[in-house]
């Protein structure tokens, strides 16, 4: 009688594949989506924290505190991540510009150019009045806040915390674009655009906060809207479709042409810079994957990128995640740009800042909501 031959233990193994292979082509869907959860890409769950009613408000994030601005009442009301109201400022306030630092909230009267500087409990520190339109503030946390006023050329003022005047710069040709102040050092950082013989040329130029000139960059045809001032006196610049880094001591760093014009930025203490970008030339040939997120840091290199479905309607980072919105979609981001994780929205969004890494406060035409981000199991 002929022996029986025994299954061979690699015949089992490969019949065990084909069967988990038809099990998983069947749920192939849900089971890419444990692995992406495992992996922390998956869907997001949101626990709402709080609402608070909108009548066509202004926002502004101040120290984990979310101020609105009512127009038709011209009041400024502070409110908590819950919803709670915390306190009302006492003064009415026409056409409002906002910036803050951790312990200080700075507002402009845009036209009347009234100055007042509120502690976090509500209280008022102190007010001045240029009595002359200021056009944009700029405050940091190493005590410093610049007002820009433009009348017939313009001039930047820099004050202290304690209202003291530090310093004063004159802007005699062209409009400030931007204004920003280092983080790290006593520097102001201006991006001043002008038209010479009829061509476009933008000046990015750095200035101590008693106004002496420190160095600077001229760029001809381009438009640089944006600048960021770092350590060790570098400074990226963000033009329609190109980044640029250039420091006081070697000059022009790196340039990088972008893929697409830039429409939404947002910096990130960290270290990086997140664009919202648009592909023109996509936008008669394919109109759903023209818009997409790129992540850079700050020596030009891009750490990630991915394509969105809808028009980037804005951008915001916080730690080592980002957020960008369309209409009525949210995409949650890693520092690396990608495998975003899309979250759909009921109502048509019209801002989104980051309270933290995991809470948001979601702007809609009528309320504010505060969320919890949560990943589903």
């Amino acid at each position: 009688m002929a022996k029986k031959r025994k299954a061979r233990p690699w015949r089992f193994f490969i019949i065990m594949l084909i069967g988990v292979g038809i099990i998983l082509m069947g749920s192939s869907t849900n089971f890419i989506e444990k692995i992406k959860n495992l992996m922390g890409y998956g869907e997001l769950e949101f626990k709402k924290i709080g609402t608070i009613p909108l009548n066509k408000a202004a926002v502004h994030l101040f120290n984990q505190t979310l101020m609105v601005y009512e127009p038709s009442s011209q009041t400024l009301r502070a409110y908590g991540v819950e919803g709670q109201e915390r306190w009302t400022f006492g003064e009415k306030i026409e056409k409002p510009i906002f910036s803050s630092t951790m312990n200080h909230l700075f507002v402009a009267e845009r036209e009347k150019g009234k100055i007042y500087c509120i502690d976090s409990q509500g209280q008022l520190d102190w007010e001045m009045d240029l009595e002359k339109p200021v056009q944009m503030i700029q405050a940091n946390d190493r005590g410093y806040l610049a007002i820009y006023e433009q009348e017939e050329k313009g001039t930047i003022y820099i004050y202290d915390l304690e209202k003291k005047q530090r310093g004063k710069i004159a802007v005699t040709q062209g409009v400030v674009m931007d204004m920003n102040l280092s983080r790290e050092e006593d520097i102001v950082a201006l991006s001043i655009m002008s038209i010479i013989n009829n061509k476009i040329e933008s000046n990015v130029i750095l200035y101590s906060m008693e106004g002496k000139l420190l160095g600077g960059n001229k760029y001809d045809g381009d438009i640089i809207a944006r600048v960021y001032p770092g350590a060790d006196q570098k400074i990226i610049n963000v033009g329609d479709r190109k980044l640029i880094g250039f420091s006081k001591e070697k000059g022009l760093l790196w340039n990088k042409e972008i893929d697409g014009s830039i429409s939404k930025v947002a910096w990130n203490e960290a270290g990086y810079i997140v664009l919202g970008l648009m592909n023109n030339k996509k936008m008669i040939i394919d109109t759903k994957n023209r818009n997409s997120v790129s992540i850079f840091d700050f020596q030009g290199k891009e750490l990630g990128s991915t394509i969105l479905k809808g028009e980037v309607l804005g951008v915001d980072t916080r730690g080592e995640k980002s957020i960008a919105f369309t209409e009525r979609t949210l995409y949650l981001l890693q520092k690396d740009g990608l495998e975003p994780i899309e979250k759909k929205i009921s109502n048509d969004i019209q801002s989104v800042q980051m309270i933290s890494e995991d809470q948001l406060a979601l702007v809609f035409q009528e309320k504010l909501e505060t969320v919890q981000i949560k990943y589903k199991d």
